[in-house]
């Protein structure tokens, strides 16, 4: 019971860390665009102070640039980190299973991603949901794909996935991993990640989404597979986002099953894979000692 204590409370102080480096983000970007709001409004010559537009265009300002806070979230918490692992005297790749992989392993990665995008997706086109939460869904992938492109790629795309397994599949589900059955870990883990992701619809199937990232890092062995997946699913999404994906809804069911069938065999053949180099590095050693 002080093992499921120690390490639940190791993984909650991660989580909350990640989650006030948001909130500290949110207010220094909020604290900028209200400070270029008043230049603005002094230049051209305002000099009666309106609260409300403030408060609305500094509202409207963050929000077309949250790409620039969720940039200051990563660093912030990157930096963090760092230093809590130099003061425990941890190796911080150790910490979060950031292990070297086969270029093979890379490409299965790959090929898990393309079939959760296809199972994950397209398959959300088949369930039957109510038109307000599909409206809510909608609305908030438009909101997040309504920045600037280059913060969408560097940050949506690339940053944002990285730093959210780093904390998610890396510490939060490293340490509860150790206190309780893998099962109960991975769907705690996840229904954070879905948790974060605000509405109903989205903190669903962020969750999912969460479910697959897990099985992934856990058949590996390394956080690495999982951070390709989710780079991958972020990137397409931002690219169907931008081309539409109106054409291929018609053939969402046959997609659906293929993703699923494709995710199924890559996860099968990451774990085949694993066990392959993990008897490898077995040999190497054995073949080290006997030479010693």
């Amino acid at each position: 019971m002080k093992n499921v204590l120690k390490q639940s409370g190791k993984a909650l102080c991660y989580f909350l860390t990640y989650m006030g480096c948001q909130l500290i983000a949110t207010v220094i970007t909020m604290l900028v665009c209200q400070f270029i709001i008043g230049v603005k409004m002094g230049m051209a010559g305002e000099t009666q102070l309106d609260t409300a537009k403030i408060v609305e265009e500094t509202q409207t300002m963050v929000f077309g640039n949250m790409g620039i806070v969720l940039l200051i979230n990563v660093l912030l918490a990157l930096g963090i980190y760092l230093i809590v692992m130099k003061i425990r005297k941890h190796r911080f790749t150790e910490e979060v299973s950031l292990k070297k992989i086969s270029f093979k392993m890379i490409l299965l990665s790959v090929m898990a991603s393309v079939g959760s995008i296809g199972l994950l997706n397209f398959g959300l086109e088949l369930i039957p949901l109510p038109e307000e939460l599909v409206e809510g869904f909608v609305s908030g992938n438009s909101q997040l794909m309504s920045i600037p492109l280059w913060q969408s790629v560097v940050c949506t795309a690339i940053l944002v996935p990285i730093m959210e397994e780093i904390v998610f599949r890396g510490f939060v589900f490293s340490r509860l991993d150790k206190a309780m059955p893998t099962v109960l870990a991975v769907i705690i883990t996840s229904v954070l990640f879905g948790a974060i992701h605000g509405s109903i619809l989205w903190a669903a199937w962020a969750a999912a989404v969460g479910v697959v990232l897990n099985i992934v890092r856990i058949k590996s062995g390394s956080l690495i597979p999982a951070i390709i997946l989710h780079v991958c699913n972020n990137t397409s999404s931002l690219i169907l986002s931008e081309v539409g994906s109106e054409g291929l809804d018609k053939y969402a069911p046959f997609i659906t099953v293929a993703g699923l069938v494709i995710l199924t065999t890559a996860i099968i053949l990451i774990s085949k894979e694993r066990k392959r180099e993990e008897a490898k590095a077995d040999v190497s050693v054995e073949v080290i000692t006997a030479s010693v």
